[in-house]
């Protein structure tokens, strides 16, 4: 596997543990960080009621990695298809939950980290329920979550992103690693709560011009 993590992608559907195939998380692509575990498995981050962190933007993803990675915490950025769908069911069992990050709550430029020392994240969840065998088990991110990613960028006037994450995969794991960590060297952070309250902007990257777009945290409102 490359160091960068981004090859895991490309090179996990060699691994027997993992689980592929099915409707799960196959469209649009679906990025996570997972931590490599006793023998060879891989587990994702976990949030609140045991949701997984899931990302749309492959540069959001890897803003993510290299904040971690500063942090000692040597997550890899892997398919959500790629990873044991066990990952995903919430506590009682009985339905898959995941948190789709959307943007990063920031105030006055900086962006805002939770008390762990990781990046907030503001996001939309997803629970649905598990089908009942012999019924395939299917969990794929819904039109919403896209179109509320579009529009969010759009308001910051970055546009066809999903035309740019195509072109990043091209664009190979030094270069991509590159503009992520020039990203996270491009501003400052500020230490928040759990609540965000102290946001009062939204923060997206534009990979392609390698710049920062901020949106008022009142957007929605």
């Amino acid at each position: 596997m490359h160091k960068f993590g981004y090859k895991a992608i490309q090179n996990l559907s060699e691994i027997t543990h993992i689980l592929m195939g099915g409707n799960f998380l196959a469209e649009p692509d679906v990025l996570v960080l997972c931590a490599r575990k006793k023998k060879g498995v891989y587990r994702p981050i976990q949030e609140w009621q045991g949701g997984v962190l899931c990302h749309l933007s492959l540069i959001d993803a890897i803003i993510e990695q290299a904040h971690l990675r500063r942090l000692g915490r040597p997550y890899h950025v892997m398919s959500a298809g790629l990873v044991q769908r066990d990952a995903f069911l919430d506590a009682e069992g009985v339905g898959y939950i995941a948190h789709v990050h959307l943007g990063w709550p920031a105030r006055d430029g900086k962006l805002l980290t939770r008390p762990n020392g990781a990046l907030a994240s503001y996001q939309r969840t997803l629970h649905v329920r598990r089908a009942r065998a012999p019924a395939p088990h299917t969990f794929q991110i819904d039109e919403d979550s896209v179109s509320e990613v579009n529009r969010i960028r759009e308001r910051a006037g970055i546009f066809a992103w999903e035309e740019t994450m195509a072109l990043m995969v091209e664009w190979g794991p030094q270069r991509i690693a590159r503009i992520g960590n020039s990203a996270l060297r491009s501003l400052e952070l500020e230490r928040g709560d759990a609540s965000q309250i102290q946001a009062n902007q939204l923060a997206l990257f534009d990979p392609d011009f390698e710049q920062w777009h901020y949106i008022p945290w009142s957007w929605n409102g």
